[in-house]
């Protein structure tokens, strides 16, 4: 991926200097957010900390400071006059490169060390993290990066299911319910599917597994995956027993009737749903 590749080591050049400091960070981070999104198809409302996990892409002030992090540890050791800087820092009232770095691993890290940054700044992040997909996610054990990227280049004919497929595991797919609560269809729909015309409130389990207007589709592509996903989604709940939620995440990562299944109604779903404007 070209952001992973370019644009963040781009970015964090120097992040031995302005590592360890979000608000230095965020001029940065907002153009890798907005290279993000236009990557991931999505809009500026989506949920940005899934949508990294989802691509595994670190957030530029992770990256800096870790960065920073590593030189703290590795200077000392070097056979340069940066050696003798960092083991004989200047005595300054205000906060030097030295004890910054070293006030700022006590604070945050529990155990000053390598490594121990960027798990206090991931742990930071994800407590931090109240969106519904995230815990939705983390509720079904679900892994935190799906295998739908890499499948584009092998199944290019299912691009759009697989685009789908990610965007819900992001939070990002837009069903009649959540249209109608952003106003861009008719309210009637927040309670009711347009496809079936059931009062019913089209969710994403709703189109996957109850809505009979994809019935001939579902027979032809997730017939014998879905009643395992219905399982899945209804005993959870109760048992929350590890071997089905990795039936779950199995199911949305790797099944290729389940791709082909949203390849196929793609092009329906977002036609009757812009006809209800």
């Amino acid at each position: 991926m070209v952001l992973k590749s370019v644009l963040i080591p781009i970015g964090t050049y120097g992040g031995e200097l302005f590592g360890m400091s979000e608000q230095r960070c965020k001029p940065i981070q907002r153009v890798a957010d907005n290279a993000l999104r236009i990557i991931a198809n999505v809009g500026k409302s989506a949920p940005m900390h899934r949508i990294r996990q989802e691509m595994g892409v670190t957030t530029i002030n992770t990256r800096a400071s870790d960065l920073r992090e590593r030189a703290y540890f590795k200077y000392p050791t070097l056979r340069t006059w940066i050696s003798d800087l960092v083991k004989q820092p200047i005595r300054s009232q205000t906060s030097t490169w030295v004890t910054g770095t070293a006030r700022w691993m006590k604070r945050y890290c529990q155990t000053v060390g390598r490594g121990n940054t960027v798990k206090a700044l991931q742990h930071r992040y994800t407590v931090n993290d109240k969106t519904k997909i995230s815990a939705w996610i983390k509720a079904h054990n679900m892994r935190n990066t799906g295998s739908w990227m890499d499948l584009q280049m092998r199944h290019p004919d299912i691009k759009l299911g697989l685009q789908d497929i990610g965007k819900i595991r992001m939070g990002c797919y837009w069903t009649a319910q959540r249209l109608a609560k952003a106003g861009l269809i008719p309210k009637m729909y927040i309670e009711r599917c347009p496809f079936c015309n059931k009062n019913t409130p089209e969710t994403i389990e709703h189109m996957l597994i109850e809505c009979f207007r994809w019935n001939s589709i579902r027979h032809e592509t997730t017939i014998f995956n879905i009643p395992r996903l219905y399982r899945t989604v209804t005993i959870d709940q109760s048992t929350n027993n590890q071997a089905l939620n990795q039936d779950l995440d199995n199911f949305a990562k790797t099944n290729i009737e389940v791709y082909s299944f949203m390849q196929l109604i793609s092009k329906i779903h977002l036609e009757i749903k812009f006809n209800c404007l």
